[in-house]
């Protein structure tokens, strides 16, 4: 089962957060290969993929905030029944002028068996939080407080909210999918790929809505492409629409081919290079091919990743 389950259907894209653990944590599919010749990447201690929609329930637009909290990031404490973590999540919205719009605060605690502890560490914690905004540009800051550790990690994200009824055509944020899969009721169930990181996949899906402010169906063409740092094409490719609905999903496969993954090869590995800033780090644009207007831009790393491991918590039993 996945932990973020988007259920999309003709007509309707149904969010269901249903809190089953997924059998292996993100990290578990980022599998380097390469052993210490590894440089010693940036890591995460956890992942935020903030994502702007247009909800046409309420006819504004809706954030809706992915985060992923490896376990293996977080300190556990040992207790007579197991281990137990804590841990704080807050959010803070800040307009243009840094001045706060909202301040929201979660507590999270989990408690593991002995015998459990050792497969449940290796995966991670999944939350999806919706706040809905006005038009305009914004910055999110996300907090994680490990009361354990009595660490704290943050990290800020940059958000633009459209205005999704001020053209014609308008298009959603992209998110990244790491599996899709079609149910027996002819549904695509979606696994969000919140790190963005696509290191160790294959191939990848993109996911993202357009929206058909016309009111008549529409057809046409969006061009994608993957730059990397130095604006050097990696890939590229099209993507057909049909829009007969205000609202419509739309699918497209990435296939992570040789071109795109030889850095990583072994006799490829240079550290000067590799140490360089912002390396691994890729763009993502999606034009419209008739206006060769920009719709929707998404960063995309490509970075070897294992998660921190912090030692095992040594508290007295309680």
């Amino acid at each position: 089962m996945f932990d973020f389950l988007y259920i999309v259907k003709a007509r309707l894209l149904i969010i269901l957060l249903t809190f089953l653990f997924c059998a292996a944590g993100t990290h578990a599919q980022i599998n380097n290969g390469f052993g210490h010749k590894i440089p010693n990447f940036p890591r995460e201690s956890f992942f935020v993929s903030p994502l702007v929609f247009y909800d046409l329930d309420t006819l504004s637009s809706r954030l809706d905030a992915f985060i992923e909290v490896p376990r293996a990031n977080i300190l556990f404490s040992k207790t007579r029944a197991g281990y137990t973590a804590s841990f704080d999540i807050t959010v803070t919205l800040y307009g243009a002028d840094d001045k706060t719009v909202f301040q929201k605060s979660y507590a999270k605690n989990f408690s593991y068996s002995e015998k459990d502890f050792k497969t449940e560490e290796k995966k991670s914690e999944f939350y999806l939080y919706n706040y809905f905004l006005a038009p305009g540009e914004y910055k999110l800051e996300t907090v994680l407080n490990d009361k354990n550790s009595k660490k704290e990690y943050r990290r800020t994200d940059e958000i633009k909210v459209k205005n999704f009824t001020g053209t014609p055509v308008t298009v959603s944020d992209i998110m990244l999918v790491s599996e899709l899969n079609m149910t027996g009721e002819g549904e695509k169930e979606i696994t969000p790929l919140i790190s963005n990181n696509v290191f160790g996949h294959k191939d990848f899906y993109l996911f993202f809505e357009v929206y058909n402010n016309t009111g008549t169906p529409l057809s046409g063409i969006f061009n994608y492409k993957i730059t990397d740092r130095n604006d050097n094409p990696i890939k590229e490719g099209a993507i057909s629409y049909s829009l007969t609905e205000r609202k419509n999903s739309m699918f497209e496969k990435v296939s992570l081919d040789f071109m795109f993954r030889e850095m990583y090869l072994p006799e490829n590995m240079d550290p000067e290079e590799m140490g360089k800033k912002d390396f691994g780090i890729f763009k993502l644009t999606i034009t419209d091919k008739a206006s060769s207007t920009v719709v929707a831009e998404k960063k995309i790393i490509m970075l070897p990743d294992k998660p921190m491991v912090p030692r095992r918590g040594r508290d007295r039993e309680h």
